[in-house]
């Protein structure tokens, strides 16, 4: 504790050195300082004033005007024999949120001071907890006249007496958010089994088990036995709309009146709809995006479904500091969503209206036109086993296991050098074991395949990828600002083939597959078999392409796309199987020319580029992020660039990367040899004659259905 400068952080956190605030970032400090990886996995995060004393006054006004608690939080009324209000906070740490409490009451001239009661598994933040509460009691004439105070408690709230948190009208804080939870075999298990209902089948449900989830449905039974009450967190946003949490979220509309979310926005791990102009930033100094979430409940409740009000901010930490300390629960322009859209039942205003998503709706999912389909390969270490020449990804692996790392705790490794090691006896490297991998946009590398060292090696889908298939890419998830997730491979793909983005995976859907006895068969449903051939195009296993073209051609249009984003986004991707032939030969023929160009079949067949790399220069790959591109000329370094290019062609998306930049940007400080530059000016010409195609795909698809508006 010597090496923490408590003058300073108090200072940091309180101008006035007060020592409020400043004890709980401490704590914080010291743990980074001393015990990252306790503080990461515990979610160790001092809440900022502001944010507590948003919470804290929500409550209070809630409590009067919709509970009918006079004085809110310092109402001593006596329901059923007990206290009104009694209030926890089940992930307690230092105190903050009972702290603010205190300091709310005592602000009101308050003479009742309701039954706090917080819990922790951390001895440490409990004794700052005590410490602080008892020296604000100690320092109010108010509180010592009532010998009132909080009540701390060491454990895990999960598996407290149930008899003990009974009473409890208010549930308050700032709970952990670790997907890889710490309250594993609890009281708690049992009670998701309600948010997993109707996800079951979905195949990665992993996120349901995360510790913000559990306490949210903790504090749910809490309020549920009490009869009525308010649950009332700052926690991670993902569960608002991601759709493995639809079961949760019907969950709480079931259980609760009226919900109340306060999206903070602030996440860096996907592409969020800011504003034009505005800088967004987390209010706390991590990753994932927050939310205020409040959920109420009152006695004797009759609805069948509660009112959702819901309102969201944008702006640098600081703006939304002062934006928490000038309003509340009648100054908010609260947005009111009285049918949250089947079945996702999201937490937030739709992007598209009812229509949109009606007609959208009516069309054919993809999950519904092929039979199989698999998530991407996840290597595990794309350092080590992915590389750009095929004995380099030999060299790294033989070298690794000739020269073990040093770390004696394997717990610093990665997943993949854990395997090899626990498997380097019966390993093989050879050139057998390294195979093209396709690991982003027109981008072909290497990558050594053992199953047994990958993080997800996914074999079925590894063995549609033979020679002569063709693989149709996409996803089901889309957390990026727009949906461009779509391309073809012939080769095995890489999990983020499509973006980097939190759980927007990429998705394998074969043309053909082998089955186990080498019998080589359509991975296309009858249904589309059926449409096909009314459309006068039988599948020919000759062509591919063919099966595909008019599918790719309508996920390719960029007037379908704007009309349908917000949708797009939200699920596999569906298409609209209309019985008009020549609508469907025209996509049909368009859709094969742009799947033989994004797998650069013109590369192997000749082509003339359009552009050549000009300037003096060694052919270095340097980082220029601003600059690459002026003018028609595409930068690899100060001195050298391809010229002419096409800005259309620069802003070119596949998924969520800007392709070329993005093939440039991933081989800062390589050279570039003359095949490469070949391959270079192949993708720019591939991608000039895409956008050819597409404006005709636009023209054809916005004139038959007007998707253009």
């Amino acid at each position: 504790m010597k090496s923490v400068d408590v003058a300073r952080d108090i200072k940091e956190i309180e101008p006035s050195g007060s020592l409020d605030d400043g004890v709980s970032r401490i704590h914080e400090r010291f743990l980074q300082k001393y015990a990252p990886r306790e503080k990461r996995t515990r979610g160790v995060y001092y809440t900022p004033k502001p944010v507590t004393g948003f919470i804290v006054h929500m409550v209070d006004a809630l409590l009067k005007e919709k509970l009918g608690f006079v004085d809110g939080l310092a109402d001593s009324s006596v329901i059923d024999g007990r206290e009104g209000i009694q209030v926890l906070d089940p992930a307690t740490g230092t105190g903050t949120f009972l702290f603010h409490i205190l300091d709310h009451l005592e602000k009101a001239a308050c003479w009742h001071v309701p039954r706090l009661v917080g819990i922790d598994l951390m001895p440490v933040p409990l004794a700052l907890a005590r410490m602080r509460c008892a020296v604000r009691i100690l320092n109010s004439q108010q509180f010592k006249a009532m010998h009132a105070g909080p009540v701390f408690i060491e454990g895990n709230a999960f598996e407290q007496d149930p008899e003990s948190l009974k009473g409890f009208s208010v549930v308050i804080g700032n709970p952990p958010y670790s997907r890889a939870s710490q309250n594993k075999i609890t009281r708690i298990d049992a009670l998701l089994g309600a948010y997993k209902e109707g996800v079951r089948g979905d195949k990665n449900i992993q996120a349901l088990s995360d510790d913000y989830i559990k306490f949210i449905r903790f504090g749910q039974e809490i309020i549920y036995r009490n009869g009525f009450g308010i649950l009332a967190f700052v926690v991670n946003h993902t569960f608002l709309t991601g759709p493995i949490f639809r079961g949760m979220r019907h969950s709480l509309m079931a259980a609760f009146d009226e919900l109340y979310v306060l999206d903070l926005h602030g996440n860096a791990k996907i592409q969020e709809n800011v504003p034009a102009g505005v800088v967004d930033q987390n209010i706390f100094p991590i990753q994932q995006g927050t939310c205020v979430f409040i959920a109420l409940k009152v006695r004797k409740s009759g609805t069948q479904r509660s009112t959702l009000y819901h309102y969201e901010i944008f702006g640098t930490k600081e703006e939304k500091f002062a934006w928490l300390e000038a309003n509340g629960l009648n100054s908010i322009p609260w947005h009111l969503i009285e049918h949250p859209r089947e079945p996702l039942l999201a937490f937030s205003p739709g992007k598209s209206d009812d229509a949109v998503f009606e007609e959208y709706g009516a069309f054919t999912s993809i999950e519904d036109i092929f039979r199989f389909h698999s998530v991407g390969g996840k290597p595990g270490d794309d350092e080590l086993l992915v590389s750009f020449d095929q004995n380099d990804t030999m060299n790294k692996i033989k070298a690794f296991l000739t020269e073990p790392s040093k770390e004696t705790d394997h717990h610093h490794l990665t997943e993949a050098k854990r395997k090899i090691l626990s498997n380097a006896p019966s390993l093989r490297v050879d050139a057998c074991q390294v195979i093209p991998y396709n690991y982003r946009p027109f981008d072909l590398r290497f990558v050594y395949y053992d199953r047994r060292a990958w993080t997800r090696p996914v074999t079925k889908a590894k063995q549609q990828c033979y020679e002569g298939n063709l693989i149709f890419l996409t996803t089901k998830l889309v957390k990026d600002r727009e949906f461009n997730h779509v391309f073809v491979a012939n080769a095995f793909t890489d999990v983020i083939f499509l973006s980097n983005t939190s759980s927007t995976n990429c998705y394998l859907f074969p043309i053909r597959v082998i089955a186990p006895d080498g019998v080589v068969s359509w991975n296309i449903s009858r249904r589309y078999h059926d449409y096909s051939e009314r459309m006068g195009a039988p599948f020919d296993a000759g062509d591919l392409p063919g099966a595909i073209g008019y599918v790719y051609a309508i996920l390719w249009s960029s007037s379908f796309k704007r009309k349908f984003n917000a949708c797009l986004k939200e699920g596999a991707p569906r298409i609209p199987l209309v019985e008009d032939k020549a609508f469907f030969g025209k996509l049909r023929v368009l859709g094969k020319m742009l799947v033989s160009l994004h797998l650069l079949e013109l590369e192997k067949g000749g082509f003339d580029p359009t552009c050549n790399i000009e300037g003096t220069g060694s052919n270095i790959v340097e980082m220029m992020r601003e600059t690459r591109f002026h003018e028609g000329h595409l930068h690899i370094n100060p001195q050298q660039f391809f010229s002419p290019v096409q800005e259309n062609a620069y802003d070119f998306h596949v998924g969520k990367y800007a392709v070329l930049r993005k093939w440039l940007d991933d081989r800062i400080g390589k050279t570039l040899e003359a095949r490469e530059v070949r391959h270079f000016q192949a993708m720019v010409r591939a991608i000039e004659l895409s956008n050819d195609i597409i404006a005709r795909i636009d023209g054809i698809v916005a004139g038959r259905f007007g998707y253009g508006s």
